[in-house]
């Protein structure tokens, strides 16, 4: 294949830390057709995927709601028909005539525009576009075009206005953002020639509002369609946007611009080989009927492909034929369903599959979802040359996970894994190595001391060693001298605490994970991210555990297929740095695999040298070298310097021709490590800070981008391109029983993990549980528009980048919230789309700067997001896992017209939660809603009590007395067991500290509230000098520093506590 690699478009992002730069690109590839047209879709996949008319398959045709599910669903082109209103406005509809679209007949006002004119030649009764103005047409509502065959579309009649081709526009630049891809649009022009004999000309209109948009040039995400010849030639000269010439089913038909001016062409001659040619140029592709590259027989059976394709792609054109439709009215006879309804769907896979094997680029489908299964699956046997770039990391650079993102949490556990995934990584990393009893686990390396607590662990003082591995005498500790239930003793700590002093923090919190629970997951974190995340394993010291009759190759692949992994199309690569490994691994899998090379070019893979070869990594990295890697393997793994070596002054040099030579060879190149902090990166690119500080980690990232290179390795994903079977007994956990609460003292993951990770984030839930939470706790706020949300307050500004937002600067305001004025940006002024645009940051960044690290990583989370994480990864974790919410501001919301207390229950209800057994707690710090709930609902309800002297705010509006300390006294624990099963007092209520800050003498409030059979979890526990006792704060004078968490824990448990909200759930244990 011939690679390209100029840049085409920069996204300009924040980083973490304070660093900002440009780093996503994209890069122009050559597809390796017969032509030598550039393929301005490299950063989609291929084919595409055209969502026809949006997502029509489900929602009525041409709206917005039909846009924006095709745009979840994957779809990387929505495609709007666009005709003109009155008054010059483009508007999307399948056709000017608008009865079949739209509630126009039932409209009175409007029934004298009925009238029968002729469009195209044919003569057509109805109501027109052109004869209302845009204000008339918003009036109208769209109707499903097809009930008989969509009657659950039809449901939604009345839903939906008409679009503007504008709302189009700014709908999928929105969904960009939240969806963090780019959005195609391909318009058609309907009915050219009428429209221009009515003075309504769409082309210049329809050019210019793309060109105010920013798409400009045959990079940008268009195309735009029509039937017509003479438009699209006159487009060609309006702008270098792609055109596409689509074919009428009716092959003896003419364009009707052609039957106008009188010529004899037909769509069939226009078919024909020296008809494409033609049309080359002036287009850049081709969007044919499906007849035109498989016809159909006398019995509605396909027939023998045609040379249509062939003889398109020889002309340089691109090939996108319509329509694909799942319903059995629209599929050939062998794939329609026995079902003789309309409405049934048949077998659309099997057309599908038909037609990608005819090497067709891309396909306008009705049901986008499905189109995108053929698309992703199909194994290699049924790809042909022109359509084997389907799967994203063949379409994008895409980020590996470098050991999880282990910039921010100790390499290789479950936790750095999870948070890759959050940060958007496209694969995870895990390396291989071997037990003694065979079982696949993951450590950077087979000796332990550097990543594990084994040197303090006196049962295993004997089992210190020295061995050769690869060549090299190593003293410590194996993996091989160790079953897996020892292994699953230890713990892992921070192999690079000088460089990363803010996870060593976490030393000793996780096990050490096994290749199968890594899968778990992966694939339970794909149900809650409703995205495919990839695996990426590197087989480790491949002839050493031979030598030892542990090989690994047949196990990994084993587990990969039992897990459903095992087709080329997977997202999956196998690496390793040895060669013979792979070459055999080439001959029982079809899995892609990656040849890796060391730093030092004249080192050998270490199998070679065993082999008494002279084959050297410098060797593999000329042009010969790289070919013969290519007859093995799929893609090659260099050091970077390999791409962009580094001069005597430790700063980038000159660009190799390694991506050069490795595309020309048909590999993939994906250069190892990227990282952060001054350590790693090259003179230039550091900052003035430590060792440990994050330097231009972007600048550095360009530069490697640059040079065409099709993903990386990276510690901190997040960064990169910023454009969890049977699980271990972690130390801080045990078995569970499902109502642990009932029987333990339970661990409450205050706003998540939030002593970690910016609070409230899916980043933060997701590392609570696997830390061991038993529950995760959401504050819950509303939207404008009635959605819930998880922010610490309703106020955001302290939890969200919204200042930086100059469209919501004018959303800066002053209000009374419980009584007191606040002055920011509320929740309840914008809508859930809007508030997806925003990025959470780190609440309190001069006590957790290492938190501050993510600022800009995560979106805010709904509260069904959340629901929808925890299912995911119970299901991993092999455990309940439950949701704690806090209903902030009830009265404050209520006021407003956005109760939440019936949203909460229904959302529970909805996801299954409704029983009083179920592990949930719903919290508040008033009194009235909590009563109303225990009237509505069997879920627990606790209630949170504020300063002693302090109020219920809607005890404020209701004009009592009642203060917190009123409630905390025996009495009225006594009326608050009426309506709650449990309290949540802050901490002094339980054991008040003195005047030097030291705790003081317990109460009777523990004692109190059991004896009404009240649960007690007070909030909230830090590990943070700045939030400890006196007596327990670290010798460190800083705010920041760890204190002796632990101590404070074991007064309170003593107390008698049932559970607790702690930020650092992991150390709660």
């Amino acid at each position: 294949m011939n690679w390209r690699s100029p840049v085409l478009w920069v996204v300009a992002l924040a980083c973490i830390g304070g660093i900002s730069g440009v780093i996503a690109f994209v890069v122009i590839r050559n597809t390796g057709t017969a032509s030598d047209t550039i393929d301005y879709d490299a950063q989609f996949c291929q084919p595409l995927v055209i969502a026809h008319r949006g997502a029509s398959g489900y929602v009525p045709e041409h709206t917005l709601g039909a846009y924006a599910l095709a745009v979840t669903m994957g779809s990387d082109y929505i495609e709007p028909d666009v005709v003109m209103t009155s008054d010059g406005h483009i508007i999307a509809r399948h056709d000017n005539e608008l009865g079949l679209t739209t509630d126009v007949a039932q409209r009175p006002e409007f029934a004298t525009r009925y009238r029968t004119q002729t469009v195209d030649g044919t003569t057509v009764s109805g109501w027109f576009t052109e004869d209302f103005t845009l204000e008339e047409i918003k009036t109208l509502r769209s109707i499903e075009r097809i009930p008989m065959i969509r009657p659950g579309n039809a449901r939604m009649d009345d839903a939906f206005d008409v679009p503007t081709m504008q709302e189009i526009i700014d709908l999928a630049k929105g969904m960009e953002i939240s969806e963090r891809r780019r959005i195609g649009i391909y318009p058609e022009i309907k009915h050219a020639t009428h429209f221009q004999q009515l003075g309504l000309a769409m082309e210049k209109p329809l050019v210019d509002i793309l060109h105010r948009n920013g798409y400009i040039g045959p990079e940008a995400p268009v195309y735009i369609q029509s039937f017509e010849i003479s438009n699209l030639k006159e487009l060609k000269n309006l702008t270098d946007l792609r055109l596409i010439q689509l074919f009428s089913s009716r092959q003896q038909s003419q364009p009707f611009d052609q039957a106008v001016l009188g010529t004899t062409i037909t769509f069939a001659d226009m078919a024909t080989a020296e008809g494409l040619r033609e049309i080359a140029t002036y287009a850049y592709a081709a969007g044919p009927d499906k007849v035109y590259i498989i016809p159909r027989d006398e019995d509605n059976r396909l027939g023998i492909p045609t040379s249509f394709v062939e003889d398109a792609h020889a002309a340089g054109l691109k090939v996108h034929p319509y329509t694909f439709r799942a319903e059995n009215p629209y599929l050939p006879a062998e794939f329609q369903s026995e079902d003789p309804s309309p409405a049934a769907l048949g077998d659309f896979m099997g057309e599908l599959k038909a037609f990608l094997d005819t090497g067709i680029d891309g396909v306008f489908s009705d049901q986008p979802d499905v189109a995108f299964t053929p698309i992703l699956s199909a194994p290699t046997s049924e790809i042909s040359e022109s359509t084997t770039q389907r799967q994203p990391d063949l379409c994008k650079q895409v980020v590996i996970a470098h050991r999880g993102a282990s910039g921010y949490l100790p390499e290789h556990t479950l936790a750095a894994y999870a948070l890759a995934v959050f940060m958007r990584a496209d694969y995870i990393e895990p390396d291989l190595v071997m037990t003694k009893d065979g079982q696949l686990i993951t450590r950077h390396d087979n000796e332990l001391s550097l990543t594990t607590d084994v040197a303090k662990r006196r049962e295993f003082a004997a089992r210190h060693r020295n061995q050769t591995v690869d060549g090299i005498e190593i003293t410590g500790w194996f993996t091989e001298d160790f079953t897996l239930e020892e292994i699953k003793t230890l713990r892992a700590v921070e192999r690079i605490p000088t460089v990363r002093p803010g996870n060593a923090r976490m030393d000793g919190t996780f096990t050490i994970a096994t290749f199968q629970e890594v899968i778990d997951l992966v694939k339970s974190l794909q149900l809650s991210q409703k995205r495919e995340i990839g695996i990426y394993p590197e087989i480790k010291h491949s002839t050493h555990f031979h030598s030892l009759g542990l090989p690994m190759e047949r196990l990994v692949v084993d587990t990969l297929k039992n897990n459903g992994y095992y087709k080329f199309t997977d997202p999956v690569y196998i690496q390793s740095f040895e060669v013979s490994n792979l070459q055999d691994l080439k001959k029982y899998t079809d899995l892609k695999l990656l040849q890796l090379y060391a730093r030092d070019k004249s080192l050998q893979p270490y199998d070679q040298e065993q082999l008494g070869s002279s084959l050297t990594f410098g060797d593999m990295a000329t042009a010969e070298g790289l070919r013969n890697v290519a007859k093995y393997a799929s893609a090659v793994g260099p050091d970077k310097s390999y791409i962009i070596p580094r001069d005597e002054n430790n700063r980038l040099g000159e660009v190799t021709s390694f991506v050069e030579h490795a595309h020309a060879a048909g590999l993939k190149v994906h250069p190892y490590t990227f990282h952060a902090e001054n350590s790693f990166l090259p003179a230039e690119f550091r900052s003035n800070g430590s060792p440990a500080d994050f330097g231009d980690f972007s600048s550095e990232m360009r530069s490697f981008l640059a040079t065409g290179i099709d993903g990386g390795f990276s510690e901190q994903p997040d960064i990169s391109f910023s454009d969890v079977s049977s699980i271990p007994k972690l130390k801080y956990s045990d078995p569970r029983k499902k109502n642990q609460d009932l029987c333990n003292q339970v661990v409450i993951g205050h706003r998540g993990a939030s002593g970690y990770v910016p609070e409230h984030t899916l980043g933060s839930y997701a590392l609570a549980i696997t830390m061991g939470a038993d529950y995760v706790e959401p504050d819950l706020v509303m939207t404008k528009d009635g959605y819930l949300v998880a922010r610490h307050e309703n106020e955001i500004s302290m939890t969200t980048d919204v200042a930086q937002h100059p469209e919501f600067e004018s959303r800066h305001r002053t209000q009374l919230v419980d009584g007191q004025e606040l002055t920011g940006w509320f929740t309840e002024d914008f809508t859930l789309e809007e508030l997806k645009t925003l990025r959470a940051v780190e609440r309190i960044p001069e006590i957790r700067p290492g938190n501050a690290r993510m600022d800009g990583a995560f979106e805010i989370p709904t509260f069904q997001e959340i629901i929808d994480l925890v299912s995911s990864m119970q299901r991993s974790r092999s455990r309940v896992i439950g949701i704690y919410p806090e209903i902030k501001h009830s009265t404050h919301f209520q006021q407003l017209g956005l109760s939440m207390e019936w949203p909460v229950v229904i959302t529970f209800f909805r996801n299954g939660y409704w029983r009083s057994r179920d592990p949930v707690y719903i919290q508040s710090f008033e009194v009235s809603n909590l009563k109303e709930l225990s009237k509505i609902t069997n879920l627990k309800l606790l209630q949170l009590y504020d300063e002693k002297s302090m109020q219920p705010y809607d005890q404020v509006v209701i004009g009592t007395n009642l203060t917190y300390g009123d409630m905390a006294t025996a009495e009225g624990l006594k009326e608050v067991a009426k309506y709650a099963t449990a309290v949540g007092p802050d901490k002094s209520y339980v054991i008040p500290r003195d005047e030097n800050n030291r705790l003081g003498v317990v109460t009777s409030f523990v004692k109190d509230a059991h004896a009404v059979d009240l649960k007690v979890h007070p909030y909230t526990f830090r590990a943070e000098n700045a939030f400890l006792p006196a007596e327990f704060q670290g010798k460190d004078p800083s705010p920041s520093a760890i204190g002796n968490f632990h101590e404070e824990l074991k007064a309170y448990f003593t107390a008698g506590v049932d559970g607790l909200f702690s930020d650092q759930p992991d150390r709660a244990w």
